[in-house]
């Protein structure tokens, strides 16, 4: 049973071969067929390989080209408008924007669209050219580093995107750094897709072979614009200092002008200054010699016995006495033989051009101080009627013997001024001289003082004159120093051109405001306001200015004058100076002595205790505060007014803090009378 399946077996196996050689082929044939399906496959995928790396070479020649073209470039707008054509019709994104950082006048920094290409209707595009958001947005801090970007899916939330996909109109986007600086970002680039056109794009995702042109792109712009925002930046700061040394030529040639200018001035000042010194030094080195010659010197015989005097052209000394029979003896006699009265007008011309010069000399070391700052003002409380009393009395002087007449004009009330009674004197006696001078003979001259109160309350000082008047155009230039109207070498009136300059500068350190109003042939008024302190706003108590009968018996008592009596020790290396003391002290009716040697004065003065000692600042070996120290704490001398002479007014600050008198140099001959210095006698007697 066994042997006959086998062979039936067999022989089964022998009917079936022809079929099992069919099924065979069609199985090779089968493997033939998938195996040309994969090979045309695989052609299939290596032919879209090679398309898309044909594309990707495409894509980087472009970018290369277009690398050597912004290389070229130095216009921003221009770089932008290129990177975002690229990016849409190169790359395939349907939208890209452009926003750089933009600063506009009074506000932060902010990033506004520079450009923008892409699939928007014109109300999309309106919109997005009119989107800004801040520097300090927090969708730019999620950029990190330099090199990173932002990739934003359609189906990633964020809710610190949301304000660039409602802006932007973009569903899928990259964001990259496209410029940065110290602080930040300072511009990005958006690249992206909206939902509706997505599918027809490049699609946002980070592991897209685009993401690689594109990286290089924004890198490649944001170098390029790197390097034209530097480029601006040097053109600016090259812009910047060709202005700046444009405007420092033009400083330096105004300058130069002003150099110029200010020698010309100055030149013409010195001129000025040789003929208005040189003119009272005429009468004061003339008149002396002319006066010298009405004198001579004549042979007088003078009896021993009854001292009668004889003069003879002959020798008398044999001849006993006429009158007495006693013999004569022969002395020299300086005899006078001019008018008294003509000498007396010399002298006194002589003192008048001497104390013009002095006024001279004063006001070119006063503008000298301004000139180096070194002039202070010391403030102290002046009744505004004192002041003005003081200058009435100063003026009074000046013009004696001119035919001019000036009214003083005073407020209802009197105030308190915290002022340098000194210095606001000089500005006030300054405008009136100049008033004064070009004032003709018989004219008037009116001085106002009157409060002005509201917010700002202060005393509006006016000097007017009816002389010659000040032309328009040269009524700045008159407070400007070495200026007159009249500048030329005929001038009628003199000075030095420095009077309204210092009042100018003197007015200005007080605080207030000096101009002027002047019309040709009708005068001029010159007007400053000095501040009022607010304790200065009540009524002081100042007494006030004398009446006309006050002022009547005043001028009676000075023509009683007053004689002094005691010592005087007056202390000065200068020999020619200590004779002028002796002279001037001894008429006020005092003893005088007189000390050269500083070191000899300390033992004169113990040993005399004079009442009044006159002592020089500047001597030679030892300095006259040297010498007051000496004896400045002995009770003997307690009652001893001490009179410092100097010609530094630096010193009479430190004069009057050790509560003595300050004498200046050249001396000033009101204090000089016995009536001042018996005043100040009195005053330290009170004190003590």
């Amino acid at each position: 049973m066994e042997k006959f399946t086998l062979k039936t077996n067999v022989l089964e196996e022998g009917k079936k071969a022809p079929d099992k050689d069919a099924d065979s082929l069609r199985n090779e044939n089968q493997n033939l067929r998938n195996q040309v399906r994969l090979l045309m496959a695989a052609e299939s995928k290596l032919y879209t390989l090679q398309e898309h790396l044909n594309q990707q070479q495409q894509i980087y020649a472009k970018l290369a080209e277009l690398g050597r073209k912004l290389n070229t470039l130095l216009n921003v707008d221009e770089i932008c408008k290129i990177l975002v054509n690229f990016v849409v019709y190169e790359l395939n994104f349907e939208r890209c924007v452009v926003l750089l950082e933009s600063k506009r006048p009074g506000e932060a920094g902010k990033l506004r669209v520079n450009s923008c290409e892409g699939y928007y209707d014109d109300a999309e595009m309106d919109a997005v050219m009119n989107a800004e958001f801040q520097v300090e947005s927090p969708v730019l801090a999620e950029l990190g580093d330099e090199g990173t970007h932002l990739c934003v899916k359609e189906d990633h939330s964020c809710d610190k995107c949301a304000i660039i996909r409602e802006v932007f109109f973009l569903d899928e986007f990259f964001l990259f750094p496209l410029t940065r600086k110290e602080e930040g970002i300072s511009g990005c680039i958006l690249v992206g897709n909206s939902k509706r056109q997505a599918r027809y794009q490049t699609r946002v995702d980070s592991g897209d072979d685009t993401l690689v042109p594109l990286t290089s792109l924004v890198r490649q712009a944001s170098i390029t614009l790197a390097n034209v925002n530097s480029y601006n930046a040097l053109e600016d700061e090259r812009a910047r200092l060709d202005i700046m040394v444009a405007e420092r030529t033009q400083e330096l040639s105004r300058a130069l002008d002003s150099a110029n200018e200010a020698v010309r001035l100055k030149g013409e000042f010195l001129a000025k200054m040789s003929h208005e010194l040189r003119t009272p030094l005429n009468s004061i080195v003339n008149v002396p010699a002319a006066l010298a010659a009405d004198y001579r010197e004549v042979d007088v015989y003078v009896c021993s016995g009854c001292s009668a005097e004889f003069q003879s052209d002959t020798d008398e000394s044999e001849t006993p006495c006429p009158e007495c029979g006693e013999k004569l003896e022969r002395q020299m006699m300086t005899i006078c033989e001019g008018d008294p009265a003509e000498h007396l007008s010399f002298l006194n011309l002589v003192k008048q051009q001497g104390t013009h010069l002095l006024s001279l000399v004063e006001d070119v070391l006063n503008f000298s101080k301004m000139e180096s700052g070194k002039i202070t003002l010391n403030y102290e409380a002046v009744g505004l009627y004192h002041l003005l009393g003081e200058v009435e009395q100063t003026m009074r002087l000046s013009i004696r013997d001119s035919a001019r007449c000036i009214r003083y004009f005073r407020p209802e009330h009197d105030v308190e001024l915290v002022v340098d009674e000194t210095k606001l004197k000089q500005v006030l006696i300054n405008l009136i001289n100049n008033a004064v001078k070009f004032t003709r003979h018989g004219g008037e001259i009116d001085v106002h003082a009157t409060l002005s109160g509201g917010i700002d309350p202060h005393v509006r000082f006016q000097v007017r004159d009816d002389g010659i008047g000040i032309p328009y155009n040269q009524q700045e230039i008159i407070f400007e120093s070495f200026r007159q109207v009249d500048g030329s070498s005929t001038r009628v009136h003199g000075g030095t051109g420095l009077g309204l300059s210092i009042a100018r500068q003197l007015v200005d350190l007080h605080g207030g405001q000096i101009s002027v109003q002047s019309e040709l042939g009708k005068g001029s008024r010159f007007i400053f306001d000095i501040p009022l302190h607010p304790a200065q706003r009540f009524p002081s108590k100042a007494p006030l200015p004398p009446k006309p009968e006050d002022l009547k018996d005043e001028l009676a008592e000075i023509d009683c004058p007053v004689k002094g009596s005691g010592t005087v020790v007056v202390v000065d290396n200068d020999s020619s100076l200590l004779a002028v003391a002796r002279k001037i002290l001894q008429r006020e009716g005092y003893t005088v002595i007189c000390v050269q040697d500083p070191t000899e004065a300390v033992a004169v003065v113990h040993r005399e205790q004079p009442k009044i000692l006159i002592l020089d600042v500047q001597m030679p070996g030892m300095d006259g505060f040297a010498v007051y120290e000496e004896f400045r704490k002995s009770k003997a001398l307690r009652e001893m007014v001490v009179l410092f002479s100097t010609g530094d007014e630096s010193e009479k600050e430190k004069v009057l803090s050790l509560g003595e008198v300050w004498l200046g140099k050249p001396w000033n001959t009101g204090i000089m009378t016995a009536e001042a210095l018996e005043r100040y006698c009195e005053d330290r007697r009170f004190r003590i």
